[in-house]
């Protein structure tokens, strides 16, 4: 039983790895203590646009970090969950583990999506159509659940939805 547990954390260890790489997350923490230095220079303020445009690098560099930094954190939380309770062979932990490892994996997907969206325009807004075709109310109906499942999508992942046309057939 915790053997299982120890494999899965390890698999989720494995995409932790993998993640970093492909976040580059040392490459981000040397760029934030660059510009953290850059901003606590004296003469920093002098030019606002270029100093809140290094103050948004650093949030964005430091969110990254941060989110990183407690995904590390709640897998070594885990390991030593696991690890205790393999020595005192306590079984009523196992619910607890198994809800740290979801999170775990839930968090991971989370941030490898988010490492998908992070191009220059990928924070700006997107068009959708979504068109039925020929095909009659079948075709009609097939359009509509799809406006309806990328709805719903967006905004159970936090996306602002603006409906700026529709034909009804």
């Amino acid at each position: 039983m915790f053997e299982d547990l120890r494999d899965h954390l390890k698999e989720q260890l494995v995409r932790l790895d993998s993640l970093k790489a492909y976040l580059d997350i040392d490459r981000k923490k040397a760029e934030l203590a660059e510009l953290e230095q850059r901003a606590s220079s004296g003469d920093f303020w002098n030019d606002t646009v270029a100093a809140q445009k290094v103050i948004r690098e650093i949030n964005v560099r430091k969110e990254w970090v941060e989110e990183w930094n407690k995904l590390v954190a709640l897998a070594q939380d885990t390991g030593t969950l696991i690890d205790l309770a393999e020595e005192s062979n306590e079984k009523d932990v196992i619910e607890e583990i198994t809800r740290d490892l979801k999170k775990l994996e839930e968090n991971i997907s989370s941030l490898e999506f988010r490492n998908m969206l992070s191009g220059e325009d990928d924070d700006r807004n997107a068009i959708m159509t979504i068109h039925s075709g020929a095909g009659g109310t079948e075709s009609q109906d097939w359009a509509q659940m799809l406006m309806r499942m990328y709805t719903r999508w967006c905004e159970r992942n936090g996306y602002k939805v603006n409906l700026v046309d529709l034909l009804e057939g």
